[in-house]
């Protein structure tokens, strides 16, 4: 179930970085977008992969 948790906090921060972005990025075009999409994308992808894993760490830890 906590990684139903860490995902959710991954498309939150996506949210977050393409709310910000495509306010900055109105006028800037259409390859700008994508690029913020795949930025956005990337970052969701990094907090979930990171936040399991500390998950994963600390619970092995508690297991020795």
């Amino acid at each position: 179930m906590e990684g139903v948790r860490f995902a959710n906090i991954g498309l939150a921060v996506n949210a977050v970085i393409l709310i910000i972005g495509c306010v900055v990025l109105r006028n800037a075009g259409t390859a700008a977008l994508q690029a913020l999409v795949i930025v956005g994308f990337l970052a969701a992808c990094f907090v979930y992969v990171s936040l399991d894993e500390r998950d994963k760490r600390r619970r092995r830890d508690r297991s020795q």
